[in-house]
């Protein structure tokens, strides 16, 4: 089994809009998908000086399907 693995993320890369790819804690636990969009740059900035990565390889990603509730 392959390990993935993990850059860390740096304030400048990210901005206000939808994120360029995923983003996981330092243990790469998945906190947000691609595409959804964090209103806050405090929230940003704070994720980020804690430690915040994507992977490595874009293709280890998982999809950007929104997760949605059951019925």
């Amino acid at each position: 089994m392959n390990t993935p693995s993990f850059t860390r993320i740096r304030l400048d890369e990210l901005s206000n809009g939808p994120l360029p790819y995923c983003l996981y804690d330092r243990q790469g636990r998945l906190l947000y998908r691609k595409g959804v969009v964090i209103g806050s740059m405090g929230v940003l900035r704070l994720m980020v000086a804690r430690g915040l990565y994507r992977h490595s390889d874009a293709a280890a990603e998982p999809s950007a399907t929104p997760w949605r509730p059951a019925h």
